[in-house]
């Protein structure tokens, strides 16, 4: 396209075109990918995790945990442990952390663990 000789390695960066210099029409280099073609070509590796099911499946950062607003309510009776398993693995105290367990400050001092009854299975996503 730009209508001149090829150019030595060695005399790449030196102005080598004239003022004035005619170059030759652009043409397009690479076809444009539809996105139809992305999905047909994704769909033939056997994915059948959708790119809207992968995102949310996606892990967080601490500073993104950070920002979540979560709530204390009225707990009746508890036994299981909440845990945030989405995380991006970070060193917390000198160890990695994989997930978080919830827990509150006590008036009183210390933290109280926040913790579900045994009729929520294990795994099951807090909303």
């Amino acid at each position: 396209m730009l209508n001149s000789k090829p150019v030595a390695w060695k005399e790449s960066g030196k102005p080598f075109l004239k003022e004035g210099h005619q170059i030759n029409s652009a043409e397009i280099l690479f076809p444009k990918i539809e996105d139809e073609m992305i999905e047909e070509q994704i769909s033939k590796l056997g994915n059948t995790e959708t790119p809207i099911e992968k995102k949310q499946n996606e892990l967080i950062s601490y500073d993104d945990f950070m920002k979540t607003k979560l709530k204390v309510a009225e707990i009746l009776s508890a036994e299981k442990v909440v845990v945030v398993a989405n995380l991006q693995p970070a060193k917390l105290m000198g160890e990695e952390s994989n997930g978080m367990i919830l827990a509150v400050d006590k008036e009183a001092g210390g933290l109280q663990v926040l913790i579900v009854d045994d009729s929520v299975k294990n795994g099951t996503r807090v909303k």
